[in-house]
């Protein structure tokens, strides 16, 4: 069976790396360099990440098979899926044990947020 982890969107820069809408819960786990992704359409895939980044909040991607921009503007709309034969038996208990994070706030849950929302700085309003 395969499971739904993201969309692919625009390209970014001239070196093939796209946007990405991501779909799963953990994200450091799923777009790590070597993993390759069944895509939809088929024609488009299968996919081998190079490099993953993150731009503010948004995920680039770079593959092994996409070279320039112009490759990467045939991927747009492309779905990204993994094979959950591949899952570890890591993520089937954590799919039940929520002991981990759950006395976290959560702020804390995300892996990105570097402080608590009441010390981040606030946009200003006109």
């Amino acid at each position: 069976m395969q499971l739904q982890v993201a969309r692919i969107g625009k390209p970014h820069g001239i070196r093939g790396e796209v946007t990405v809408q991501v779909l799963t819960d953990a994200p450091e786990d799923r777009f790590i360099p070597g993993t390759e992704f069944v895509v939809e359409p088929a024609s488009s895939g299968p996919l081998t990440v190079s490099s993953a980044r993150w731009n503010k909040d948004i995920l680039l991607l770079g593959f092994e098979e996409i070279a320039d921009r112009n490759q990467a503007e045939t991927l747009r709309g492309a779905k990204l899926f993994i094979e959950t034969a591949d899952l570890d038996e890591d993520d089937d208990e954590a799919g039940t044990s929520m002991n981990s994070w759950a006395s976290k706030p959560a702020w804390a849950t995300r892996w990105w947020a570097k402080s608590p929302p009441s010390t981040r700085p606030r946009p200003r309003t006109c």
